[in-house]
């Protein structure tokens, strides 16, 4: 499978906070290096490990936030296939019941940010590019996130995950995490309602109102698109 290229800034200034920041596809081996060293830096300072690397794989595809010079943010999804998705490790239970509804799952990953740019205008603009590939690309219907027990209430409230089973230990990154899971329609949806409103409905307990509006979403999602068939024709 080709890569997707690079998308560049593509994605415009979403807001005042990250009109210098660019949006961008993590698809060379000087981002890939970059990005981590981001990840090894944050989660050994959580006390989650200094050894993760970001594979590639048709399945994966890593977002990173930079300021031109650095990267400052980084998440992965990861796609379902025939090898499954890390989550399986300790929740396949809880996945197979999607799947045996004929659901398409999917999950995000090593999501590490630089806390001082980590606002909610950067955090909404990077999950809503994800979730353009996951749901309007990939046509996936429900999205797994493995997260640490004090930081389930910030997925929930934010963006509506929901939490899945107990609580287990995650052995890649050896502490206890809850799987959440995210219904990709309701998101949808939310997006539909309260994306771009941030500056109207003052509603701090929601990320939604802080995606790209509908009209910058539909110009992301067309210049993603060509992007994709142009890497496909040259694969």
């Amino acid at each position: 499978m080709a890569k997707v290229g690079d998308v560049g800034a593509i994605y415009g200034e979403h807001a005042e906070d990250t009109s210098l920041l660019k949006f961008h596809l993590v698809n060379t081996e000087q981002t890939r290096n970059t990005a981590n060293e981001l990840i090894n830096k944050m989660y050994s300072g959580r006390g989650y490990g200094s050894n993760h690397d970001i594979h590639t794989s048709p399945q994966r595809l890593t977002l990173a936030v930079s300021d031109h010079a650095k990267i400052l943010g980084t998440i992965t999804v990861n796609l379902d296939s025939e090898v499954g998705i890390h989550s399986d490790e300790n929740f396949k239970d809880q996945i197979d019941l999607y799947r045996s509804q004929g659901r398409k799952v999917c999950e995000l990953i090593k999501f590490a940010f630089k806390p001082d740019i980590f606002g909610k205008q950067v955090g909404a603009a990077l999950f809503h590019i994800a979730f353009i590939h996951i749901r309007y690309f990939h046509k996936c219907t429900d999205l797994f996130i493995e997260v640490s027990p004090k930081h389930c209430r910030l997925y929930e409230r934010m963006l509506g995950f929901k939490q899945q089973g107990d609580k287990k230990l995650n052995l890649r990154v050896n502490n206890p995490s809850f799987l959440l899971r995210l219904d990709l329609h309701y998101a949808q949806e939310q997006i539909r309602h309260l994306a771009g409103s941030s500056n109207k409905c003052g509603n701090e307990n929601s990320l939604y109102p802080y995606f790209f509006a509908l009209k910058e979403e539909t110009e992301i999602k067309n210049k993603l698109s060509s992007l994709r068939h142009k890497s496909e024709c040259v694969a």
